[in-house]
């Protein structure tokens, strides 16, 4: 039903998040491996500066699912 799709669906965003937080954080130091610093530094400040709007991030997506629930719990 529709609570399964709506589960489905937050398995699959968390899992591309985690993936994508993942490749961010690491991929300065591959780069940085492979004597790559001017590619690097600029993607090592867009890490920095995600993880910092991280939380909000975090809370905008709960509020969304906590939306979500509301919507179809009225429906």
């Amino acid at each position: 039903g529709v609570i399964g799709f709506i589960v489905k669906w937050i398995g699959k965003f968390i899992g591309k998040l985690v993936f994508l937080i993942v490749f961010l954080l690491f991929l300065p130091a591959v780069l940085g491996a492979l004597g790559l610093e001017s590619v690097s530094k600029p993607i090592s400040d867009f890490a920095a500066t995600f993880i910092n709007y991280l939380p909000n991030i975090i809370a905008a997506a709960a509020a969304n699912e906590i939306n979500l629930f509301i919507m179809f719990s009225i429906v």
